[in-house]
C-alpha cells in the first residue's frame, strides 16, 4: 500500500547524471578534437586541400554537438504534476498538458533488444481526449519511480485505476514453485464435494483450516489438487483458492486464479493467491483463507491497492501477465 501522501505539485526528477555527462560533453569534447584535429587539418590541408581539412574539423565537432544533445536535450529532463496541468520540461524546452483532457495513465510497456539481449522497458502513457497526441514519460528519463505514483494520480486526477494485463501463453510453473503440474488437472481431476452456488461454496471453505505447506508436508510450497483438499481440508492460500475457482467454474462463473501479493511489506513480501469473478457485470475477489463471510467477497475496484496480481488463468485456460505489477515487484527494493 502507499505509504507516502501525495500532493501537488509533484515533481518527477530526471536523471543528473546524464546532465552532467552532456554538460561536459558539450564543451571539452569538442575542445579536444579542436586541439588534436588542428594539428590532422593542417597536414591534411597539404594532402586533401584547405577545404577538406575545414569539413573534417566541423564534422567532428557536430558529432560532439550531437553527444552532447543526446545526453542533455533527450535524456535530461522532469515532469511536474500539478492539479490542472502536467508540465515536462528539458533544458531550454517545455511542453504542458492540460489535465481537463486527460483520458487515462497507465504504464504501457514493450519488449527491446540489444545485442541478442531481450529486455522490457516501461513509464507512464498519458492518453487525452481529443486530437492530442499521447505522450510517454519514459522511466529512463527519470531518477524517480513511477509504478508506486501511478495509483495516486488516478485518484487525483479522478481516472479509472485498471491494471495492465497481457494475455500470454505462461507455463504453469511461472506462478509458483508448488506449480508442478498443468493448471488443467485443477480443474479436470477428481473432486466429489459439490456445491450449487456461491453461498454453499463459502460455507465448505469456512470448515477448512489453514495450514503452511513446510510443516504438514515438508516443501515449501505444494498445490493440492481439489481432491486432494477434499480429504484434508487442510491448505494454503493456492489450496483455497484453487478448490474456489474450480467450483466457480463448474456453476458456469467466469472466474480467474490469481496469483501475486497482498499488503507486501520490508518484513514480509506477502506471496498470496486468490480468485475473481464478473457476476451481474461486476468484478469481484474472493479472498477464499478468510473466515469471516462479510470480507471474503469484496468488489474488486476495492482491493487495487492492497492485491497486486502478478498471473491469472480463467477457466478456459487463457493465462495473463501483469507488467505493472511483476515490475513494480522486480525495481522495488522493498518487495526483495
Amino acid at each position: 500500500m502507499n505509504e507516502h501522501k501525495f500532493t501537488f505539485p509533484h515533481r518527477l526528477r530526471g536523471k543528473r547524471a546524464n546532465f552532467w555527462v552532456g554538460f561536459l560533453t558539450l564543451f571539452f569534447i569538442p575542445l579536444l578534437w579542436n586541439v588534436f584535429l588542428v594539428g590532422l587539418g593542417w597536414e591534411a590541408e597539404t594532402l586533401f586541400g584547405e577545404l577538406v581539412a575545414l569539413l573534417f574539423i566541423i564534422a567532428n565537432n557536430l558529432f560532439g554537438l550531437y553527444l552532447a544533445y543526446t545526453l542533455i536535450w533527450k535524456y535530461t529532463r522532469f515532469a511536474v504534476f500539478k492539479e490542472d496541468e502536467i508540465v515536462v520540461q528539458w533544458l531550454i524546452q517545455k511542453v504542458r498538458f492540460k489535465t481537463a483532457d486527460l483520458q487515462s495513465i497507465h504504464i504501457h510497456t514493450w519488449k527491446q533488444t540489444s545485442k541478442n539481449r531481450t529486455f522490457t522497458r516501461y513509464g507512464l502513457m498519458l492518453t487525452f481526449m481529443g486530437e492530442q497526441p499521447d505522450y510517454l514519460l519514459e522511466k529512463n528519463h527519470f531518477s524517480d519511480p513511477q509504478l508506486s505514483l501511478l495509483p495516486d494520480l488516478c485518484q487525483q486526477y479522478g481516472l479509472p485505476y485498471k491494471p495492465e494485463r497481457n494475455q500470454a501463453d505462461e507455463p504453469h510453473r511461472h506462478y509458483a514453485t508448488g506449480s508442478e503440474r498443468p493448471l488443467a488437472d485443477y480443474l479436470e481431476g477428481e473432486s466429489s464435494v459439490q456445491v450449487h452456488n456461491i453461498d454453499e461454496l463459502i460455507s465448505w471453505l469456512f470448515t477448512c483450516k489453514y495450514g503452511r505447506d513446510p510443516e504438514h508436508y515438508g516443501h515449501p510450497d505444494h498445490w493440492q489438487l481439489p481432491g486432494e483438499f477434499e480429504q484434508s481440508k487442510l491448505g494454503d492460500c493456492e489450496d483455497h483458492a484453487i478448490w474456489a475457482w474450480r467450483k466457480l467454474v463448474e456453476m458456469g462463473i467466469d472466474a480467474e486464479f490469481v496469483v501475486g501479493r497482498m499488503n507486501p511489506t520490508s518484513d514480509n513480501n506477502g506471496a498470496h493467491a486468490w480468485v475473481i469473478y464478473t457476476q451481474n457485470g461486476k468484478k469481484y475477489l474472493l479472498e477464499s483463507t478468510s473466515k469471516n463471510r462479510k470480507p471474503i467477497i469484496k468488489l474488486l475496484v476495492h482491493t487495487l491497492d492492497s492485491y497486486f496480481p502478478h498471473y491469472s488463468v480463467n477457466g478456459r485456460f487463457a493465462a495473463f501477465h501483469y507488467p505493472h505489477f511483476i515490475l513494480k515487484h522486480l525495481s522495488e527494493k522493498h518487495l526483495a
